[in-house]
């Protein structure tokens, strides 16, 4: 049996005023094996606190959070067994100078168990069969006892033949709340020469609102019972070139459907967000990316979309999208063995300002661990990844790993 435990602690008094948080995890990863297969056990602790000024709602809030969970992954012979369960523990104050006036606490517990398992056959390909039950459930002062479950059934078929390559994914769900549900998906790819590959794929996705979006209730935010699953269909197409021991290239073209995209939305002269379906929603652009060996990598990403209607409101998630991006990374080694590495990422959004964060990290191995040091936002940049949120400016992190 071979068993890892891992912790780690982190606690900042905060870049600003109420942007204080502490974060404690422990992880407990054991393995076992024997003649017929292996088991994996996986039980992990988190505990966070943290000051949450603005961003919930413009006001100086505070969260405390816990989660438990508890996994166990076997594989005996061909089949594949997964059990989980997980139990998230949330209290919030929507402002700590009037910690009575509003205030939530809530329960969630989501646990399930998978099987699969997988056939060869030289003349078709491989297959692979499974299935899956789960239930969730939340016990909240403000969102109220709730709970659904669900079956799924799905396949998987893979063939490789000369130079091409097929893929086929058919999955079939049964949801307590909104019944049966299937979601396929198509990828194919063809190997010109060894340098050369282009590939293809479509899929059709589906995502039920969660408690939150549903039910939650507050002078800032407000769920919505009524809403409606979003439904998903997509398309790639890309190309992939590589040039042995020099560099790899990637370009993908994407193009994205949605109905009743669920997001947090308000009017210009509102202030409070609302959980809506959007009705018909589609994402298009392209993303590429160059890496150079293991030392060197960018990539440049353009996204837009496009509403069947005017955008008469304002987006906090789903369409508050860049459009432009465009990140980096270079690794070194330096004297002293030791490791440096440089990561940068550009952000453009429609109507506003780009911004550019840098983050550098060095990092030495000593003995059965490491010695690190993290600058986040080197450059000490402002800017904000929600409306109203500023981000936090230079930090600099110091820990080891063993």
């Amino acid at each position: 049996m071979n068993t890892n435990l891992s912790f780690d602690y982190k606690k900042s008094d905060g870049f600003e005023y109420d942007r204080d948080f502490s974060v404690f995890n422990l992880l407990l990863n054991s393995n076992l094996t024997f003649s017929k297969g292996k088991v994996n056990f996986l039980i992990g602790y988190n505990n966070k606190n943290f000051g949450a000024n603005n961003f919930y709602a413009p006001y100086p809030s505070k969260e405390w959070t816990k989660t438990k969970f508890f996994g166990v992954n076997s594989e005996i012979g061909k089949a594949k067994i997964k059990l989980y369960y997980r139990r998230h523990y949330d209290k919030f104050v929507l402002d700590i100078n009037r910690p009575n006036w509003y205030k939530n606490e809530h329960f969630t517990d989501s646990y399930g168990m998978e099987i699969c398992s997988f056939f060869n056959f030289a003349s078709v390909g491989k297959i692979l069969l499974g299935g899956e039950v789960r239930e969730d459930l939340i016990q909240s002062s403000n969102l109220g006892n709730h709970s659904y479950y669900k079956f799924s059934l799905f396949s998987e078929y893979e063939r490789i033949r000369n130079k091409f390559y097929l893929n086929l994914n058919l999955r079939g769900d049964y949801y307590s709340d909104y019944g049966y549900v299937f979601s396929p998906c198509f990828s194919i790819s063809y190997l010109f020469s060894k340098e050369l590959k282009i590939r293809y794929s479509m899929s059709k996705a589906f995502r039920i609102p969660s408690f939150t979006e549903l039910y939650y209730n507050s002078p800032a935010n407000k769920g919505n019972p009524d809403l409606k699953p979003e439904e998903t269909l997509s398309f790639e197409f890309g190309i992939d070139y590589f040039y042995p021991n020099l560099f790899n290239f990637e370009t993908t073209i994407f193009y994205r459907k949605d109905r009743n995209l669920i997001d947090w939305i308000r009017k210009r002269d509102e202030c409070v967000w609302r959980a809506e379906n959007i009705q018909r929603v589609s994402f298009y652009g392209v993303e590429n990316t160059i890496k150079f060996k293991k030392f060197f990598s960018i990539g440049y990403s353009y996204i837009q979309s496009k509403l069947q209607r005017t955008q008469d409101f304002l987006s906090k998630y789903a369409l508050n999208h860049p459009i432009h991006q465009i990140n980096s990374s270079f690794y070194a080694v330096l004297p002293f063995k030791i490791n440096f590495s440089v990561y940068g990422i550009y952000k453009k959004r429609k109507n506003l300002r780009g911004y550019f964060i840098l983050d550098v990290k060095f990092r030495r191995k000593v003995k059965k661990g490491e010695v690190f040091i993290k600058i986040l936002n080197l450059l000490d940049t402002e800017y904000q990844e929600l409306p109203g949120i500023n981000m936090p400016g230079r930090w600099i992190l110091t820990g080891i790993k063993f």
